[in-house]
Formats: C-alpha cells, sequence, structure tokens
C-alpha cells in the first residue's frame, strides 16, 4: 500500500531542491540565434507535474518553449545549437510575478467593489474591472524596454 502512494509522488530532482535554496533560477536552453553581442536562447519551461507519474490522467501538466534575449558572456564564444544554462536573480522572478499576476489582480478587485459601490450594477462593475486589465497591461507594453531592462538574464559560466 505505501510502495502504491510513494510511486504516485513526483520525484524531485537533487538539483531543483539545490536550486531553490540558491539566489537564482537556472533552465537549460539552446542557443537559436546569435545577433552581435546577444543570444537567443529557447529554454524548456515545464511545470512540476512534468516530473508526475500520473499526469496523463490530470490536465494540469504543463510545457513550454520560452525564448529569452542574454549578452554574450565576454569569456566564451557561443555558437547557434550550443547547450548552456541561462541564470536569472530569484528576485526577478518575483517582480515578474507580481507585474504579470498581483498588481492586475489588486486592480480589478480595487475597481470591481469601486463601480459596485458607485453604481450599485454588478454587471458594469464586472465589466469594469476587467475593461481596467486593457490599459494597465497597454502601460506594461509601452514601457516595454524600460521593464525589460530590469530582468537580466545571463549565461551561467
Amino acid at each position: 500500500m505505501i510502495k502504491e502512494k510513494i510511486g504516485v509522488v513526483k520525484s524531485i530532482n537533487l538539483q531543483q531542491i539545490y536550486g531553490m535554496m540558491q539566489k537564482t533560477i537556472a533552465h537549460s536552453g539552446v542557443v537559436t540565434s546569435i545577433k552581435g553581442k546577444q543570444l537567443e536562447v529557447t529554454i524548456l519551461s515545464q511545470s512540476a507535474c512534468v516530473s508526475c507519474q500520473v499526469k496523463g490522467a490530470c490536465s494540469v501538466s504543463d510545457v513550454a518553449e520560452k525564448i529569452v534575449e542574454v549578452d554574450m558572456p565576454p569569456s566564451r564564444q557561443l555558437a547557434v545549437g550550443d547547450h548552456v544554462t541561462v541564470v536569472m536573480d530569484r528576485s526577478g522572478g518575483l517582480r515578474a510575478v507580481m507585474l504579470g499576476y498581483f498588481y492586475p489582480f489588486i486592480l480589478m478587485i480595487l475597481v470591481l467593489f469601486t463601480m459596485h459601490a458607485l453604481t450599485g450594477n454588478e454587471g458594469l462593475a464586472g465589466l469594469s474591472a476587467i475593461g481596467s486589465l486593457v490599459p494597465y497591461y497597454l502601460l506594461l507594453h509601452v514601457f516595454n524596454h524600460r521593464i525589460k531592462s530590469k530582468f537580466q538574464f545571463r549565461i551561467k559560466e
């Protein structure tokens, strides 16, 4: 009985545990293009469900390919097809979560309750809350270059 339950529990990679203690987030990837001193690296982002043995019976498992831009390290010459490890400070990941999920959620809740208090109309309050995301994400798009500079990816030596 216990062995059956243990088999269901996902295996945890020791490198993942060690990475959790570090102050960086690391992903392995492949260099897909080089433009001057900029590299485009394709990383395979996997949710924790990928290693689960029962993922076939679940719709939560997620694997996505992402492309990140990284400065060429001065101490290394890389070519297209090279396997590298891309590293980002853990604080950058938290900043991304805040900008992408937390702040829009707070904005929606504030607009929802404010509009409901002002108008008493739930439908209008709901539509206003959803509509408030349009200017928020447009502002993120307008300041994309400034925001992008805050997220520094680098190649692990």
